[in-house]
């Protein structure tokens, strides 16, 4: 695209001046992004990185502990397969700053083994993300081959050129987390003077950058040490616009030295501390000792009350809920993925938000979460019971919480979130079937 506002017209001078990346940043990426593998048969062993093959038995011990090349010396991670050929691909940033701009430089890496071969590898620069110093963004990327449904399917021909970053595809590249950071990294004296010291908080390097410099919150939170609440600022969809109504009353717990553990917790309890009428300002309320308890202590007593609303007209809410939920997540009804022993399927009634609200104590239903436009709710279950409930943002494509019984996380909690992650590609088909 050409260069529109002052902003583009300003990184398009620069760009060209932009040094290549070096081969000992390439290197390093290879060297931390892969795990150095082997293949292990019953009588030979294969290092994937040199491609020299010796004489070894085929045990467990090997297979667990691993072995060491007797060429290459490398510490090898042995894998025990039919299958010959490898094939794997990372992320790896390399930061840097020119004339007042933080670049960071996304390589693409790709790593080819064969049995008996030495690894041929690939590294392709496929993204650099301009941020000036108030939060600016400009994109500079190469194109990525249509009709995939991928989004990270690299045309690696096509040349690095200023790109729309408001795309949805564009917003979903931008916002991934490579796995490496090279570690001689240039920060602008801005990010530092923000409150910056290395850590992002599972956050993209860009993503993190952007929001640092733009939203004078992140600077304050990151500072006060407000984690929790930092991490819900970053989902852009859902957490900042949460964090407009209730900024007053974090600033009582910064004031107060209360330091918030579960964000997602608090802002609905102090939404239900709006509802009855209390005072936000007030370090009794905003602070509370136990906050589960304090939580779940007004979520009971807001479903009491709708409880006692009469039958025939709460029916009624329920059925003009349901068709305006029906309008607004029906392209979603049906979808389920399961890994064998737990399934994860999307609820399709505002009954359901009832039932599993009443069973498991907590204010899916209460709270209206079926109204949330940009929230996709799943339930998680093991035969026909419900263990957890799981909210994800349509606009971000990650997971902003999942909560069992009492909003306490179960023993599932970890292979729930995995299930969810790896079958996103799901959730984003039906979106793309729907425009």
């Amino acid at each position: 695209m050409q260069p529109k506002t002052k902003l583009q017209k300003l990184v398009a001078t620069i760009q060209p001046k932009l040094a290549p990346v070096t081969d000992v940043q390439k290197q390093w990426a290879f060297d931390n992004c892969f795990e150095r593998t082997g293949l292990l048969t019953k009588k030979k062993a294969s290092c994937l990185e040199c491609g020299h093959q010796w004489a070894q038995e085929a045990n467990l011990i090997a297979t667990i502990v691993g072995c060491t090349c007797p060429s290459c010396e490398a510490e090898l991670k042995m894998t025990s397969t039919r299958k010959k050929n490898l094939e794997e691909a990372a992320y790896c940033a390399v930061l840097t700053t020119l004339k007042g701009f933080q670049v960071v430089r996304m390589l693409y890496l790709k790593r080819y083994c064969k049995a008996g071969e030495p690894a041929r590898l690939e590294c392709d620069e496929v993204m650099q993300h301009w941020i000036d110093r108030k939060g600016g963004f400009v994109l500079y990327s190469k194109t990525v081959a249509p009709m995939t449904g991928y989004y990270d399917t690299w045309s690696h021909g096509s040349s690095l050129d200023m790109r729309d970053h408001t795309t949805r595809g564009a917003m979903l590249r931008i916002g991934l987390t490579p796995e490496r950071i090279y570690p001689k990294s240039s920060i602008l004296p801005e990010i530092k003077r923000n409150g910056f010291k290395g850590n992002y908080y599972g956050q993209s390097p860009s993503d993190f950058f952007k929001v640092l410099l733009s939203d004078s919150r992140a600077e304050t939170l990151l500072k006060a040490r407000q984690v929790s609440m930092l991490k819900y600022l970053f989902n852009k969809y859902n957490g900042s616009k949460t964090l407009d109504s209730c900024w007053n009353s974090v600033k009582i717990c910064i004031r107060n030295g209360y330091i918030i553990k579960d964000a997602s917790m608090w802002t609905d309890y102090v939404s239900l501390l709006a509802h009855f009428n209390k005072d936000l300002l007030s370090s009794h309320f905003v602070c509370p000792v136990d906050l589960r308890r304090s939580h779940d202590k007004l979520v009971d007593k807001r479903r009491r009350i709708i409880e006692r609303a009469k039958f025939e007209e709460m029916r009624k809410n329920i059925a003009e809920a349901q068709i305006e939920y029906q309008q607004q997540k029906g392209k979603f009804f049906g979808l389920s993925f399961s890994n064998g022993k737990l399934t994860v399927r999307v609820l399709e009634s505002v009954e359901e938000f009832q039932a599993i609200s009443s069973a498991h104590r907590h204010c899916v239903f209460s709270g209206g979460y079926y109204k949330k436009s940009d929230s996709l709710v799943m339930a998680a279950v093991a035969g026909d019971q419900l263990i957890e409930t799981i909210e994800l943002s349509l606009s971000t494509l990650k997971i902003i919480q999942a909560r069992g019984p009492g909003n306490k996380a179960t023993e599932h909690h970890s292979e729930i979130i995995d299930l969810v992650n790896s079958n996103v590609q799901l959730i984003c088909s039906r979106i793309k079937q729907a425009i």
